[in-house]
């Protein structure tokens, strides 16, 4: 990763790292994915293990990485203690997203996702997608909203 990249995306690493620890995902879970950049993926490696998960055909993450065409993860059902996801607000299949997200991770889990989108909209989704215990933590631009999974939305699958 270059310097700019590192320094564009250190900001946000650390705020998802922060917000992942008060959430009470360690720092040495395995279990911790990042679904859209691979740049903020590196960073946060930095600070915590982290599965780097591209959205198309290539990753370009420099640790762990899989692939993810058409949204769907290659991962198993409740594998995960945390997913984050990035660039949420431009997407218009964000529900489709939600629901695979929820899939991978484990009731009480948590899902967050950073963007530059309004907080109002965030948490709409957040709710609509079925998360509890909602926080959210602005960074310049930057949203980041943040849910647990419940135990009812494994129940109505």
């Amino acid at each position: 990763m270059s310097w700019i990249q590192r320094w564009i995306w250190s900001d946000a690493a650390t705020v998802l790292d922060e917000v992942l620890t008060a959430a009470g995902v360690p720092s040495d879970a395995p279990d911790v994915a990042l679904v859209g950049r691979a740049a903020l993926a590196d960073a946060l490696a930095e600070r915590r293990r982290v599965i780097g998960v591209a959205p198309g055909k290539r990753a370009t993450a420099t640790g762990p990485k899989l692939r993810a065409p058409d949204g769907a993860l290659p991962l198993r059902d409740e594998g995960l203690a945390a997913l984050i996801a990035v660039g949420l607000a431009a997407r218009d299949d964000w529900r489709e997203l939600a629901a695979e997200w929820l899939r991978v991770v484990r009731v009480g889990g948590v899902v967050a996702w950073l963007d530059s989108g309004r907080r109002q909209e965030a948490s709409r989704r957040a709710l609509n997608a079925g998360l509890v215990d909602l926080q959210q933590r602005v960074q310049g631009r930057k949203v980041v909203t943040l849910g647990r999974v419940p135990l009812c939305a494994k129940d109505t699958r």
